[in-house]
């Protein structure tokens, strides 16, 4: 009896401890996701192995897309780290020697 006892406050606890964390998930929700990347790829021959990159277009960081997803990714990244406490008024400069 006494097992029986231990084992369902266990599971109960377990089900509370559930429902605890995902209200706290929940409740400081970031910004959706990251955004997506368009898919344009480019295959090439190597040593007779075909290889393909769907992403290549990315590493031209003066093109109007590449700049615009960069925009976007950096949007993103804000919206995920300056909420985190202890991040605000922190100089990033190296200190003198």
């Amino acid at each position: 009896m006494l097992g029986g006892l231990r084992l369902f406050l266990m599971l109960v606890s377990l089900f509370v401890l559930t429902v605890v964390v995902s209200a706290a998930d929940s409740a400081g929700a970031p910004a959706p996701g990251p955004p997506k990347a368009a898919v344009q790829p480019v295959e090439d021959t190597w040593h007779g192995h075909k290889i393909a990159d769907n992403y290549r277009w990315l590493e031209d960081g003066t093109t109007p897309q590449t700049k615009e997803w960069v925009k976007d990714e950096l949007a993103y990244t804000r919206s995920v780290l300056d909420p985190l406490p202890g991040r605000a008024a922190k100089s990033c400069r190296p200190h003198p020697p």
